[in-house]
């Protein structure tokens, strides 16, 4: 597997929308860094992104976590995960939060929870995106 650090979206990346459609605008600005894992063939295998919360110029936003399925359980969303915690901090973040969905996530929540992230409010600065949004926070 071959790093990207501060990349630039690519066609693949397991999970489209507005943040990845215009990753430019979302992760390439102060303080924001995308990171994209390609596999030796050039799939898209897994990506994660840092970016500064609206407002609260301490707090940092884990975002974009995703692993396509094909690489799953091969311990790369928890390298992901502690890379970007380790970014944040570097970035000068003083803590960090995120946002995902309760249904279909467990794996997901699972990482989050051993890297060190707590259950917080909804109230994280953002705007939430589900109904059945899960939102996590921790001190960096």
């Amino acid at each position: 597997m071959a790093f990207v650090g501060a990349g630039r979206h690519r066609e693949g990346v397991p999970v489209t929308d507005y943040d990845t459609d215009y990753a430019d605008d979302t992760y390439m600005g102060p303080r924001a860094e995308h990171t994209v894992i390609t596999s030796a063939d050039g799939q898209i295998a897994a990506a994660i992104a840092v970016a500064p919360v609206a407002g609260k110029k301490d707090v940092a936003d884990l975002r974009k976590m995703s692993v396509a399925p094909q690489f799953e359980h091969n311990g790369l969303g928890t390298a992901l995960t502690k890379l970007a915690i380790e970014q944040a901090r570097l970035l000068g973040y003083r803590s960090m939060q995120l946002e995902t969905s309760f249904q279909g996530m467990e794996t997901a929540r699972g990482i989050y929870e051993k890297a060190g992230f707590k259950r917080c409010g909804p109230d994280i600065g953002q705007p939430v995106h589900s109904p059945t949004s899960v939102f996590y926070c921790m001190d960096l």
